[in-house]
């Protein structure tokens, strides 16, 4: 929740440049964007397989199969 507003799931290039934007501003304290990112940033460890049968499985919903 950002400025009162619940939100989608952020990607993590909009996460970051909403967080430089966020200091730049100064509309945050340092531990307040701490816990925007705690609260948002998702890391999972997939090995190569993993990434790879994802990208087919997207790529296959994509072109409708």
């Amino acid at each position: 929740m950002l400025n009162g507003k619940q939100g989608k799931p952020l990607f993590p290039a909009f996460l970051i440049k909403e967080c430089f934007r966020l200091i730049k501003e100064g509309s945050l304290s340092d531990d307040e964007i701490a816990k925007l990112l705690q609260k948002h940033w998702k890391i999972a460890a997939i090995s190569k397989a993993e990434a790879d049968s994802k990208k087919g499985s997207s790529k296959d919903a994509a072109d409708g199969a």
